[in-house]
């Protein structure tokens, strides 16, 4: 394994959500639409309201170990019995408390770390857009104290903002900003009917853009889980359990990541906003080489009554995607680009490193992904591994 003498920026790590994260700070009026823990057939489950969640439903008590879903699905497919290994998600004190959480970077080698979520239900508001802005701003507040938007400049959490009321964005967002935050985490996909980037959100990437603060698109539920499967004739209440293999490969990673991006080039949000920064997080990367080749191949159907809703691009669509998106891989071995194929079609400098500790499909640890990079000389290496997330977090070296 190669070695280093230097700590990691790690873009991408998970806490465990405990079971009020919605109701601790949720406005009373919101109680009967709260995203809450209540018991179905038995057995303890995230509900909206008097219903349980669509998608995943399961509580956050029992999760896979760090890195055994990477273990296990290899003897799966080589058809050898692998059991599943799970642990109590209160065992490990780092999954759910900031200076535990401190400690474990330090023993891994990592300076700081950005902190996702580990469960999402945005997309279960689209019939109630106010009281998913509530249940989000009581999230955003809960993972402002247990967290911290930012922390000792170590860990960095971001605020999550959903565009389904223009209003509640910009409020909200002002909100967060005032409280520290560095970066913001939309989900992908449409919202109510628009795409992120059609000029109605202007006034929200228009504060945005004066902030400079980063916009992050990590994997996430998208609303294709049932537009698609309207679309399609697929079952329109299917959990994780029982998803069909073609939800899978119409709802899941690349197809909500690619069409998002596309979207946010060819509505010309770029060209609104030329300060903007997008990160792609744990939603895989053998697409970016593909999408940018097409990309550009589309320039050629258009002609001079092409319609451009955000305004007509004057540069190459590939090149303003260079110049706008950072791509976080995490090296699952079906859904990257090679290394090098990165770095050739983005440059080193739109790379950055993720871990996606501690959830299953890491890793055990950071630093054995360091296996992962050896194709990358070594400044090609320090620029992934840590400089480049240290200019996106603004820590000085």
């Amino acid at each position: 394994m190669a070695q280093i003498d230097y700590s990691l920026i790690d873009i991408d790590h998970h806490y465990y959500e405990p079971d009020d994260c919605c109701t601790r700070y949720l406005e009373p009026k919101f109680r009967d639409r709260a995203i809450h823990i209540d018991t179905l057939d038995g057995e303890r489950a995230w509900f909206l309201g008097d219903r349980p969640l669509n998608f995943d439903r399961r509580p956050l008590d029992w999760v896979l170990e760090p890195g055994d879903l990477r273990r296990m699905l290899p003897l799966r497919a080589a058809g050898l019995q692998a059991d599943v290994r799970v642990m109590d998600s209160s065992a490990d004190a780092a999954f759910r408390d900031k200076e535990a959480r401190i400690a474990r970077l330090d023993a891994f080698g990592v300076q700081a770390c950005v902190m996702f979520s580990s469960f999402f239900f945005e997309n279960e508001f689209g019939h109630d857009p106010e009281a998913g802005c509530a249940n989000l701003r009581a999230y955003n507040r809960w993972v402002a104290e247990d967290w911290g938007f930012q922390y000792r400049d170590r860990l960095f959490a971001p605020a999550t903002i959903s565009l389904i009321d223009l209003d509640f964005a910009i409020e909200e967002l002002e909100r967060v900003l005032a409280e520290g935050a560095r970066l913001l985490l939309l989900r992908t996909g449409p919202v109510t009917g628009r795409s992120p980037a059609d000029p109605f959100f202007d006034p929200f990437w228009a504060r945005v853009h004066e902030a400079g603060i980063p916009v992050v698109f990590h994997v996430s539920l998208s609303t294709y889980e049932t537009e698609f499967s309207r679309m399609w004739g697929e079952k329109l209440d299917a959990t994780m359990a029982d998803f069909s293999a073609f939800q899978w490969y119409t709802c899941f990673m690349h197809r909500p990541i690619i069409d998002t991006m596309a979207s946010l080039v060819f509505n010309n949000l770029f060209g609104r906003f030329p300060g903007l920064r997008i990160l792609s997080i744990e939603n895989g990367s053998a697409w970016v080489p593909k999408l940018l080749a097409d990309l550009d191949h589309v320039m050629h159907y258009t002609q001079p009554t092409t319609h451009w809703p955000g305004g007509e691009l004057t540069e190459k669509p590939s090149d303003l995607f260079r110049e706008h998106v950072y791509v976080s891989p995490f090296f699952e071995p079906y859904y990257e680009a090679p290394m090098r194929e990165l770095v050739d079609t983005l440059g080193i400098d739109r790379l950055v490193f993720g871990s996606d500790w501690p959830h299953g499909e890491g890793k055990p640890a950071p630093l054995d992904y360091l296996s992962d990079v050896v194709e990358l000389d070594e400044g090609e290496q320090r620029r992934f591994l840590r400089d480049n997330g240290l200019e996106l977090l603004q820590i000085a070296g």
